[in-house]
């Protein structure tokens, strides 16, 4: 998913279109999950804000 992808869905949830945080979720969701482990050292943690 490239930037542009991304602009498009966070456009359609700003419009309230909630079913699209899927895909933003499913592309960040390792990245969320790395940077927040990397944070607060714990895995669980990790899992519980990411």
């Amino acid at each position: 998913m490239k930037y542009r992808e991304d602009q498009y869905y966070i456009e359609r949830i700003r419009a309230g279109a909630s079913g699209e945080f899927e895909p933003l979720v499913n592309k960040y969701k390792t990245y969320a999950f790395t940077l927040a482990l990397k944070i607060v050292r714990n895995r669980e943690d990790a899992e519980e804000v990411a």
